[in-house]
């Protein structure tokens, strides 16, 4: 995608995890907007695929820095049975995605 996507592209994640190397860590979304060159939100919840796609009653919440990316996500992800919520806190939401699981591999 790098040199494809237009830089008024707007992008999100819904990756939940982070890339490890020898200087620590680095959450998806700071390596997204490395790689293209272009603002990276973030959708987290704690869903299970099946259920969304059942149209079973679901709850996330997306991280994005600009206002209007955050609308405009909420716009395009929320439902009735979907509900989203939105914050300016993109690595608190990104952290919490990826921990959740590592703490429900442990349970």
């Amino acid at each position: 995608l790098k040199g494809v996507v237009k830089p008024t592209a707007r992008a999100i994640s819904l990756i939940k995890g982070m890339e490890i190397d020898a200087n620590g860590f680095n959450l998806l979304t700071d390596v997204i907007s490395r790689e293209l060159s272009l603002e990276c939100s973030v959708l987290m919840g704690a869903n299970i695929a099946s259920e969304v796609a059942e149209g079973k009653f679901s709850e996330a919440t997306i991280g994005a820095v600009d206002d209007g990316h955050a609308d405009v996500f909420t716009k395009l992800f929320h439902t009735d049975t979907f509900h989203v919520k939105a914050t300016t806190d993109v690595p608190a939401v990104e952290l919490c995605g990826t921990l959740k699981n590592v703490v429900a591999l442990g349970a």
